[in-house]
């Protein structure tokens, strides 16, 4: 019998927090310690340059900042897309606030099940902003 192995965790109390944003109900922030979760951003334009607009309000309103997003996971309808997503990711992230720009991760697929006509979902995870 080979080796086995065990998996354990620490797990500690995080306080959360919902972001209620009524103009984007779209919107989905969880503020949860020192990091903003973002999810459900539905991108009707290729470049998805509206949903990482409505990306920077979440985050303003959760306490955080587009230059402090650290992950990015994107789901594009069709491959063919892909380059249009990266153009406008370079343009929200390497040219509009800096480098370094945020890790992400791109998927092939349904969107959301909310938005047929969404070209791409996003789901994003920033650090809070110092006080």
């Amino acid at each position: 019998e080979g080796p086995r192995l065990r998996c354990t965790g620490v797990r500690r109390h995080v306080p959360r927090a919902a972001v209620a944003l009524p103009h984007l109900p779209q919107a989905v922030a969880v503020r949860a310690g020192d990091l903003v979760h973002v999810g459900g951003l539905g991108a009707r334009q290729a470049n998805a340059s509206d949903a990482f607009a409505t990306l920077g309000h979440v985050l303003n309103a959760a306490g955080s900042r587009l230059n402090l997003t650290m992950q990015c996971h994107f789901f594009v309808r069709e491959g063919s897309q892909m380059s249009s997503l990266f153009a406008g990711f370079k343009a929200c992230f390497n040219d509009g606030v800096g480098f370094p720009p945020p890790a992400r991760a791109e998927f092939t697929g349904p969107v959301l099940n909310e938005c047929q006509t969404c070209a791409v979902a996003i789901k994003c995870v920033a650090a809070v902003a110092e006080v």
